[in-house]
């Protein structure tokens, strides 16, 4: 997304300088139209564009060119929209040599020769019941350093009964992946110990918690025998173990898979890549991987609370406790501070630090609205949700394709109508009588902004009525729900049963890590 971000600055930076740079361009007679009018002199958008992917794409190669820039290659789509191969020459196979890699290279050889040296490996083929040598590697990092500190204790010792010297410790990691069950500390015990890969290998550690790689996979009893759909029992295991040690309350987002390197994707409906799947306000296909504000029969707005607490500064008096005047701006209330606590606002945020948005001397566009809300104490960010049952998307009306599915833990991700921000609801209770969802306290706050109503801002949504105080969303579609498990790369986790259900794009499961 930050290349997408950058590459559209880029472009429209390219339009202007082809549009005025002297030379770039032949001479164009007077431009009388408007700010929409197409531009005097023909611009190949396309051509400009897959230009730039190209130019990031070379630079990220000259800058780095010891690593394999397959990924950039892929992120910047060159060969989908641009109908370029991947060069050869930036295969893993003929990387130029890293300085950094040569240092290291240095380093475990002189470590390896100098007899009073100490130096251990660590490998995900070997034993944590090994001695750590060359031949016979522990097999975590948690051993390893365990190891390295009993050395020292004893070197410590040695050095007190003989006057020996200390010298600084090494741990090698050969190529591969280390999964931390929990926390890596370090202290004063571990100083002058040196932890780093094999000169020639990649060795990866990972926050991450694999998927057993021995575990049984089996067709899904609760998907159709053709779905495709497999089902893995993850508890009793170490990786159930540890997911519900630090289990939060948006679950487990994110499963990847070891290789090649890719991302899963969450069940969702609409069906879509979050990777490269475009569904903001202006993305053409934002009808295809979202559904839009329409097919909402209602956001429903919380119930009144209390009135928050708010601070006034006015920084542009000398007397503020901040010491620093400020007054440079046209709009007053930019030159001051002003924040809301507690109240109905601690019903969304934590307030620990105050809220801006939930202030009384808030400004910008459609700022009004959100000083309303915090004055009155009541938020117009929404608690529940009744979907439009008789809306079309695809082959399907909504009320068709959920009436017998679960949506409980499911999150729902609905744009701003201003596509200010993505906010993201939990699913606490589905009412299939109703077609409602109820969303789980605190759901929603991301971008801090409240939403507008109908009779505030009509003009923000086509559908809205007169007398219509409904709450205006945009574009919306909701994941982690086991029946939409239906498209390649797809995956929902049970919490309770710890059940782990997906769809491979083929045959094979690859190695799985959360």
């Amino acid at each position: 997304s930050r290349v997408r971000a950058m590459l559209a600055s880029l472009v429209s930076l390219a339009t202007l300088c082809a549009a005025w740079a002297p030379g770039s361009m032949p001479e164009a007679p007077p431009f009388s139209g408007n700010a929409n009018s197409d531009p005097p002199f023909p611009i190949n958008v396309t051509e400009l564009e897959c230009g730039f992917r190209r130019w990031i794409f070379e630079k990220a190669s000259a800058t780095i060119p010891w690593r394999s820039h397959r990924f950039t290659f892929d992120s910047l789509e060159l060969q989908t929209l641009c109908n370029m191969d991947m060069p050869p020459t930036t295969d893993t196979n003929t990387r130029t040599v890293n300085p950094s890699r040569e240092k290291m290279r240095r380093h475990v050889q002189q470590q390896l020769s100098c007899s009073m040296s100490w130096i251990v490996f660590v490998s995900p083929d070997g034993d944590d019941q090994h001695d750590g040598s060359v031949t016979s590697p522990f097999r975590t990092i948690e051993r390893a350093v365990r190891a390295s500190r009993e050395h020292r204790r004893r070197q410590l010792k040695k050095e007190e009964e003989e006057e020996a010297k200390e010298v600084g410790r090494t741990i090698v990691l050969r190529q591969g992946t280390y999964y931390l069950n929990d926390t890596l500390r370090f202290s004063s015990e571990d100083s002058d110990l040196t932890i780093q890969s094999h000169p020639d290998e990649q060795a990866w550690i990972s926050g991450g918690v694999g998927v057993p790689e021995d575990v049984t996979w089996n067709p899904s009893p609760e998907h159709e025998p053709s779905s495709g759909v497999f089902v893995a029992d993850l508890s009793g295991t170490l990786a159930a173990e540890i997911m519900k040690k630090h289990h939060g309350t948006w679950g487990y987002p994110s499963l990847f898979g070891v290789s090649p390197h890719t991302r899963w994707i969450r069940a969702r409906y609409p069906n879509g890549n979050p990777e490269t799947a475009q569904w903001g306000y202006a993305s053409v296909s934002r009808d295809v991987f979202a559904l839009p504000g329409e097919a909402v029969q209602e956001w429903i707005r919380p119930q009144k609370g209390g009135v928050p607490s708010f601070r006034f500064v006015d920084l542009s008096v000398s007397s503020n406790p901040s010491g620093v005047v400020k007054n440079d701006s046209t709009m007053d209330n930019y030159n001051t501070y002003g924040v809301g606590y507690g109240g109905v606002c601690s019903d969304v945020w934590n307030m620990d630090e105050g809220s801006y948005w939930c202030g009384n001397n808030s400004d910008g566009g459609w700022a009004e609205v959100d000083r309303a809300c915090a004055e009155e104490g009541h938020l117009q960010i929404p608690n529940a949700m009744i979907f439009d049952a008789q809306y079309q998307h695809l082959n399907s009306t909504l009320g068709k394709r959920w009436s017998n599915a679960s949506l409980e833990g499911g999150v729902v991700h609905a744009w701003h109508s201003q596509s200010w921000a993505v906010h993201m609801f939990r699913v606490s209770s589905f009412d299939r009588s109703k077609h409602q969802m109820e969303f789980t306290k605190g759901s929603g706050g991301q971008g801090g902004r409240n939403w507008c109503r109908c009779d505030q801002c009509g003009y923000a949504a086509s559908w809205c009525r007169d007398n219509d105080t409904r709450l205006i969303g945009g574009g919306w579609y909701i994941e982690n729900v086991i029946s939409e498990v239906d498209s390649g790369l797809e995956w929902y986790l049970d919490p309770d049963l710890m059940r782990l259900y997906v769809k491979p794009n083929h045959t094979d499961i690859p190695r799985l890590v959360f």
